[in-house]
């Protein structure tokens, strides 16, 4: 998929560019839509100007030259292809007396992105003692390709934690991972979780067979799509190589 997308948007990413200096509004979106999803998917071009311009920050830390309307995104990519440089980086940022609102903002966001099973656990180790492990473990879901498992690992191993801090909400974190779910797998380890703590409210309870629901569904989706969505990425992939 990520090879048919990338096929599909680099003609638009290459007409549109980073140029943001037209002044009407559905070219500067249009602009935008075709960075964030060139991004997205891996062009090389556009991960490499995100990356460029992070780095020119990383350079000299007092002064970022990013534009704040693609702030979000640059650090995400930046991080997501870079090392522990960068995270580390963002982290400093996002604890200094610089940091401006959007920072604050999109900072946590970004850091998040990381594919590194170690920076992830840190980062959302780092969220629990900050309060805001809500808000981390939500991003990870999100922005992390390794952010599943690593944030259900988290999510479990600190619940008794999160109980205390985020009270009944507590449970709607868990359960917000049935949006994420396909397996059977998954769907176990659900109901592990459930009988686990069998004495939970009512509302809770109610919300945790909602969140099964959305499982058995995404199941469904996966078993009567998945083979054929697959071969016709495989064959269409094929075609794009030979022309």
């Amino acid at each position: 998929m990520e090879r048919y997308m990338r096929a599909l948007v680099t003609p638009v990413y290459e007409h549109y560019g980073w140029d943001f200096t037209s002044e009407l509004y559905l070219v500067h979106e249009s602009t935008m839509n075709a960075i964030e999803t060139a991004c997205h998917y891996n062009n090389y071009d556009c991960v490499n100007h995100a990356s460029d311009l992070y780095a020119e920050w990383m350079a000299n830390p007092n002064n970022n030259t990013i534009p704040y309307f693609v702030k979000s995104l640059v650090y995400c990519t930046a991080i997501q292809h870079g090392s522990h440089a960068e995270w580390d980086f963002a982290w400093e940022m996002y604890n200094s007396d610089t940091a401006d609102a959007y920072d604050k903002r999109y900072l946590p966001r970004g850091m998040s992105c990381t594919r590194d099973t170690w920076m992830l656990q840190r980062y959302l180790e780092l969220a629990l003692d900050g309060n805001w492990a809500n808000t981390a473990i939500s991003y990870a879901l999100d922005n992390s390709p390794v952010g599943l498992p690593i944030a259900w690992t988290f999510t479990m191993d600190n619940f008794e934690t999160l109980l205390e801090t985020y009270d009944d909400a507590a449970y709607d974190i868990v359960w917000n991972f049935a949006n994420y779910m396909n397996t059977e797998t998954h769907k176990t380890q659900l109901e592990d979780f459930a009988r686990l703590y069998s004495d939970m409210p009512s509302t809770a309870a109610s919300n945790f067979y909602k969140a099964l629901h959305t499982v058995d569904l995404n199941i469904m989706w996966m078993n009567s799509n998945f083979d054929d969505l697959h071969m016709w990425f495989k064959e269409t992939n094929s075609l794009l190589q030979r022309m």
